[in-house]
């Protein structure tokens, strides 16, 4: 999992005044041949507020989701060593 600790230091979110000079992230592990599909219902509000600040931060839904796994991974893999 080292490999994920540095891709997510690598593309930290972009800070606003930034925003266009950095890539928004569209998929965390590229080059993987298998990738998980995961569904979630939402309340439409709150993904109309998720999707606008995705937007600000520039980020699609799916990179802000990618981003959001790899740091909940990053804060407890270490309850798969114990």
């Amino acid at each position: 999992m080292a490999g994920l600790k540095d891709y997510i230091e690598k593309n930290e979110l972009p800070k606003k005044e930034d925003k266009k000079k950095t890539p928004a992230i569209v998929s965390s592990f590229k080059g993987q041949q298998q990738r998980q599909r995961i569904s979630a219902t939402v309340d439409p509000e709150k993904y109309a507020l998720f999707t606008q600040i995705n937007k600000v931060r520039g980020l699609t839904n799916n990179g802000a989701l990618n981003l959001m796994i790899a740091e909940y991974i990053l804060e407890h893999e270490n309850l798969l060593e114990e």
